[in-house]
């Protein structure tokens, strides 16, 4: 990995990691259709469940997810391991909590070796948040019934985050959130993504090497983007539209947004909200 502000890395970094080995195949194997969105034209994100639409869930304070208002079964352990972008060492001592769920667990520790183990997660959708001073903090979509219990994140320092900020000639608003999102799979180049309701500068697209710039129109072989500065809201979908041939489904750590192809989230402040899809 290098040292300079990659894309690459903000998001393989951040995506190559968000996910245990089931994070290439479509998430939520036995719930979803994921089925081939076709030929011809831009594609779009196939909708991968086959729910009712979304139930409003009055304990995730105004934000929504993709299923039911209640548990699935048991509680589950969210395990994962932490490591610094670049250099991949271990990050110890991250705070990993469950929010927008009450009760909720205990947060974890990260440990010496960047391992967490997080027990008594509700089967439900809630934010997964870590943090650590010194780097940028991260927010994930634990969706309920998603299969996935298992996350892989390398931590972005915040001098990193704001270089990649630098490198679009813009810089990092206090208060203000940011999106990181990639795309894995075999088909990394020919996305777009759109945020509803208009906020922030970008998206700005990594180039091959995964640095941003201000002049692809699309994801390129690195497969990355980034939103910054958007104003803090309990709900924004990402329309997502894939090049043509390809079929793409979410990652199992994001929730389904009010159209197939879209994906929905918070934004917090001063945090980045992991985003995904895999594409073949």
């Amino acid at each position: 990995m290098k040292r300079t502000i990659s894309m690459l890395a903000l998001a393989a970094l951040v995506f190559g990691a968000c996910s245990d080995s089931s994070s290439s195949t479509p998430a939520d194997a036995g719930r979803e259709t994921a089925s081939d969105i076709g030929g011809g034209g831009d594609q779009q994100l196939a909708d991968i469940t086959t729910d009712s639409p979304p139930t409003p869930d009055s304990t995730i304070d105004g934000l929504v997810g993709d299923g039911p208002v209640g548990d699935l079964g048991p509680s589950r352990t969210i395990t994962g391991t932490l490591k610094t972008f670049a250099t991949s060492t271990a990050v110890d001592g991250a705070q990993i909590c469950v929010t927008g769920v009450s009760p909720a667990p205990a947060c974890a520790t990260s440990d010496s070796s960047g391992n967490f183990t997080l027990p008594g997660a509700p089967n439900r959708d809630f934010l997964l948040e870590v943090t650590k001073t010194g780097y940028v903090d991260f927010v994930l979509t634990h969706r309920q019934g998603q299969t996935s219990t298992s996350v892989s994140l390398l931590m972005i320092p915040t001098t990193v985050a704001v270089g990649v900020a630098t490198a679009v000639g813009t810089t990092l608003q206090v208060g203000k959130g940011f999106v990181i999102f990639t795309v894995t799979g075999t088909v990394l180049d020919g996305t777009t993504i759109a945020l509803t309701p208009t906020s922030g500068e970008g998206p700005y697209y990594g180039d091959a090497t995964g640095v941003p710039n201000t002049t692809n129109t699309a994801t390129t072989s690195g497969g990355t983007a980034v939103i910054l500065n958007i104003n803090p809201a309990a709900s924004y979908d990402l329309k997502i539209t894939t090049k043509a041939g390809a079929t793409c489904v979410r990652d199992q750590w994001t929730w389904a947004g009010a159209a197939a192809d879209s994906v929905k989230f918070p934004i917090l402040a001063d945090q980045a909200m992991v985003v995904g899809v895999v594409c073949n």
